[in-house]
């Protein structure tokens, strides 16, 4: 392909979460946006990983409330959701609700103002009614989402979305980003850069400092963090989806999976919640930890969270 040199003011790399937000606050501004993504749709892992549900308090008034609005006018494509059971609520006789984690349901009854409000409870074990009353959050259709977000931006007027498209090299003078070469051979420029990719691949790129693990806590003055620097890393999920079926069963484990947890002394925990059309989103929590993922290639680590779940 011939190289084509384009000009914005702003350009956004990764179209999750973020950059979607980047992309769209700043093209309703009035610059001129070029958002690029790696990816056949845009959303991230809100689309294309399972991670569809706003929890309660976190959606906010702006960009996220005027998603909400345009999922309101599709069908089954979004709902507010009330915990129903929990693994930390007991009934009289001292017996819990739920053991397997949480059950997650949608209420009708609700709006989206009620997602908003979560502070002022202790935890969830011993605050049940606040809990029940307070906590809802949003859960939404993600290739629905995805369709939603990608009109919301071209509406704008002034956001080019380019799909399909890795970033391949980092072009700089003076210690400043000045382009950027596209894996479809376009060259792109900017007054501004926003990485907002999965892993920093264009801060990279760069040359910037990349941190791994948990810093101590000399370094941020985090009251939380370790006295010494560590690797370690957050757990994985493989989130799933559970659609109903024409005869409710159980049905068998395949050949090698055994029934009984293999991996820890017992199952984790599962959030289990429900979409607008019944069908249903599972997170194990977590499926694998930080240091055994890392240790796996991607496809093993694939099988064995699949594993983990088929056998859950």
């Amino acid at each position: 392909m011939d190289v084509i040199k384009n000009t914005y003011d702003v350009i956004v790399v990764g179209a999750g979460s973020g950059g979607i937000g980047a992309a769209l606050a700043a093209s309703r501004l009035g610059a001129k946006v070029l958002l690029v993504e790696k990816n056949e749709f845009v959303g991230g892992n809100a689309a294309h990983s399972g991670v569809s549900i706003w929890e309660m308090g976190v959606g906010g008034t702006g960009v996220p409330f005027d998603i909400y609005k345009e999922l309101k006018e599709v069908k089954d494509a979004v709902g507010i959701y009330s915990f129903h059971r929990h693994c930390a609520w007991k009934n009289k006789n001292g017996i819990s609700s739920f053991p397997p984690g949480a059950d997650i349901i949608i209420d009708s009854g609700l709006t989206y103002l009620d997602s908003l409000r979560r502070f002022g409870a202790r935890s969830i074990s011993n605050n049940e009614a606040f809990v029940r009353r307070y906590w809802h959050g949003v859960v939404f259709e993600p290739l629905i989402y995805a369709q939603v977000v990608t009109k919301m931006l071209k509406e704008t007027g002034n956001c080019d979305l380019i799909l399909n498209t890795s970033v391949e090299q980092v072009i700089k003078r003076d210690e400043e980003i000045k382009s950027l070469i596209l894996s479809d051979g376009q060259v792109v420029t900017a007054s501004y850069f926003i990485d907002a990719t999965d892993n920093g691949n264009i801060c990279q790129m760069f040359g910037s400092e990349m941190m791994f693990g948990r810093e101590p806590k000399s370094e941020f003055n985090e009251p939380d963090a370790p006295n010494v620097s560590d690797n370690k890393v957050n757990g994985v999920t493989l989130i799933y989806r559970v659609e109903k079926a024409n005869k409710p069963s159980i049905g068998p484990l395949p050949p090698a999976i055994p029934e009984e947890c293999w991996w820890q002394k017992e199952f984790p925990l599962a959030s289990m919640v429900q979409y607008p059309n019944s069908d249903y989103n599972v997170n194990i929590l977590p499926a694998m930890d930080g240091e055994e993922y890392l240790a796996l290639s991607k496809n093993e680590a694939f099988s064995e969270c699949k594993n983990r779940a088929l056998a859950l």
